[in-house]
């Protein structure tokens, strides 16, 4: 469907007064070059340009139809040629014809008119052209700016399913050992099968609904956490401490929902898992310079062999903050005199996706 020459008052304030110039200009070159009376010079430029702004609003969907790159080189020219003749004919025709009956008054001006048809004709190809061009490059940059929205909008796209797909990435082998603790509850501790059904309910739950929202408060966030750790706190007994100091005045900052759920069940699967002792997993919050902090860290027994995994948590955070923020150093891992740490910061001025 053909744009509108004028959508806008924008455009039709700039329309009028592109032909308002153009009249001046008419008009300063005829009355400075040829001394002829002002008020019959007025109306010669005033009605041939407004005639020629009035059949020029024709041409732009004319354009639009026979465009580079849409119709064959030879159609085009055989387009303007016509529209071209057409329209500067009868443009001269008419306002030679008019301009005569309107500046009958004046006779000296009269016999000038009647004189230069040709360079009236040679004004209009002059104005066509012009004209042509100007639309072409108005059509090129709308076509441009419409390829960069369309670009930008599919980037967009492209990346809330990426990071959908990243969000969506829980690990099985939780739910897995999570099923097979209640079953062996069910028949030893009904009550606390019950309690961690509840529990992993609840966590699931948070996990899907979480699943079309780019962000969420570090308050529903500790919350599943929470969960998490207290679920496979089922599973290891009293080898699972946890601890959190986080400042209540912090819950309501915003971070990507399930951000942080990779990293405590990172600390699980290679402190817990491994470990003959009790593990302690602290998490340590701050915010400094519009910027939120996490520590996390968890103690582990140095000797024992590491489970091996595929690194998919930590990769998924990273891919998850330079998609949202744009930086590959907003997570950082670190060992050392038996600790595993992990610094984390989520800048709070980017609520989103840019």
């Amino acid at each position: 469907m053909a744009k509108s020459v004028l959508p806008n008052r924008v455009a039709i304030l700039w329309y009028v007064a592109a032909w308002g110039v153009l009249v001046i200009l008419q008009l300063s070159i005829v009355y400075l070059s040829t001394a002829l009376p002002l008020l019959p010079t007025a109306i010669d430029g005033v009605f041939s340009t407004s005639l020629f702004a009035l059949l020029g609003m024709p041409i732009w969907y004319i354009t639009q139809l026979y465009q580079p790159g849409k119709t064959s080189t030879f159609n085009l020219v055989i387009n303007q040629l016509t529209v071209g003749v057409v329209t500067v004919g009868g443009w001269a025709l008419i306002t030679e014809k008019v301009v005569t009956v309107l500046t009958a008054p004046w006779p000296e001006y009269g016999a000038f008119s009647s004189i230069p048809l040709a360079t009236r004709v040679a004004s209009g190809i002059f104005i066509y052209i012009m004209l042509s061009l100007v639309y072409y490059l108005i059509i090129y940059y709308n076509n441009l700016q419409e390829k960069v929205e369309s670009e930008a909008k599919l980037q967009e796209m492209l990346v809330e399913v990426e990071l959908n797909m990243l969000k969506s990435q829980i690990n099985p082998h939780f739910l897995f050992n999570s099923l097979n603790s209640i079953s062996s509850l069910t028949i030893t501790a009904p009550e606390s099968a019950r309690e961690m059904l509840v529990k992993l309910s609840d966590y699931l739950r948070y996990t899907i609904s979480t699943g079309t929202n780019n962000m969420t408060t570090l308050g529903k966030e500790m919350e599943n956490i929470t969960r998490y750790l207290e679920i496979e706190k089922v599973r290891f007994g009293s080898k699972l401490q946890y601890r959190f100091d986080i400042p209540e005045e912090l819950l309501v900052c915003t971070i990507p929902p399930m951000i942080l759920q990779p990293l405590y069940e990172n600390s699980v699967k290679h402190g817990v898992y491994e470990s003959t002792s009790e593990i302690i997993i602290q998490t340590h919050t701050w915010i400094e310079d519009g910027v939120l902090n996490f520590r996390i860290t968890n103690n582990f027994e140095p000797g024992v062999p590491s489970r091996r995994g595929s690194g998919v948590g930590l990769t998924n955070i990273n891919d998850r903050l330079k998609l949202i923020y744009r930086s590959d150093k907003l997570l950082k891992t670190q060992k050392h005199e038996g600790i595993f740490e992990v610094l984390l910061t989520i800048p709070q001025t980017k609520n989103g996706i840019s």
